[in-house]
């Protein structure tokens, strides 16, 4: 009887290890071809004449950037950037332009917006236009200041608002350089004090210091960086400056508003299509 129960020990021991053994081996196969599998080109397959037919005059002069984000799966991420190319003779309009996925048929019609932002509130659209080298960022979700306007243009004293906000793709903007507000004269030291003077040439630009002005400083000083240190303030010494220049090197943020993405995340070719629509680009994955 001993004899039979060692068997059975045996027994249960040789199939445990072949168990194990099997799990193994497969557990491993099974890896090797997933990491296969995702190796593989996984863009959508379709012939290009199915999704460049009817190609726009526009062919040529605006592009969709592989900086766009069509696979992220949060709207406020999910973006499309458009660029105009720098060789062009003149500003092209957006107005009745669309983004088209071949694959939902899904159409999204890019909006107006603001050119010269009021952070007041006070802000009226119009259409939007690609000067030469200019760029169009068109996001899925709705826009962090929805409440003021939904879709603008960026200045050189934009970072301001980007400071108290987050967009996407991060807006940068170099701003006035307090410094230059407030030079280190005999008048300025008699008025505001030499720890004002040098609280400007220290001050960070595209920021303001209304809640965190130092205890110290003289009232008309702190006066000074209330009215000064700001968005509004900004805008209007630099157009007083350098007029329209101020949305040089800027470009669009137009807003979809939509709760959820607009793109699919894999197997798919969104067109942009100009007024008529017609292809003006593809940007397939």
């Amino acid at each position: 009887m001993f004899t039979d129960i060692l068997k059975i020990i045996l027994l249960i021991a040789v199939l445990s290890f072949m168990y194990m053994f099997l799990q193994n081996k497969i557990g491993g196969n099974m890896q090797w071809d997933t990491a296969t599998v995702t190796g593989r080109n996984m863009q959508l397959q379709t012939s290009d004449e199915s999704i460049w037919n009817n190609p726009s005059p526009f062919q040529g002069k605006v592009m969709i950037t592989t900086k766009s984000t069509p696979t992220e799966r949060e709207p406020q991420q999910e973006y499309i950037v458009i660029e105009a190319l720098r060789t062009n003779e003149e500003a092209i309009s957006l107005t009745g332009w669309s983004l088209r996925s071949i694959v939902s048929n899904t159409r999204m019609y890019i909006p107006p917006a603001t050119l010269l932002l009021n952070m007041s509130g006070k802000n009226e659209t119009q259409p939007v236009y690609l000067a030469p080298g200019e760029y169009a960022i068109i996001n899925s979700g709705y826009s962090p200041i929805s409440n003021i306007a939904n879709s603008f243009h960026t200045n050189t004293c934009i970072g301001y608002v980007s400071a108290l906000n987050d967009f996407a793709p991060p807006i940068k903007s170099a701003c006035n350089d307090p410094a230059e507000i407030l030079p280190a004269t005999p008048q300025n030291i008699t008025t505001y004090g030499a720890t004002c003077v040098e609280f400007f040439a220290q001050a960070k630009s595209c920021k303001s210091y209304t809640l965190e002005m130092p205890a110290h400083l003289l009232p008309a000083c702190r006066e000074l960086i209330a009215r000064t240190l700001n968005y509004h303030a900004c805008l209007s010494a630099e157009l007083e400056k350098n007029g329209y220049d101020i949305f040089n090197n800027g470009g669009w943020y137009l807003y979809l508003n939509h709760t959820a993405e607009i793109w699919r995340n894999n197997y798919e070719a969104i067109q942009l299509l100009d007024e008529n629509g017609l292809v003006v680009d593809v940007f397939k994955y």
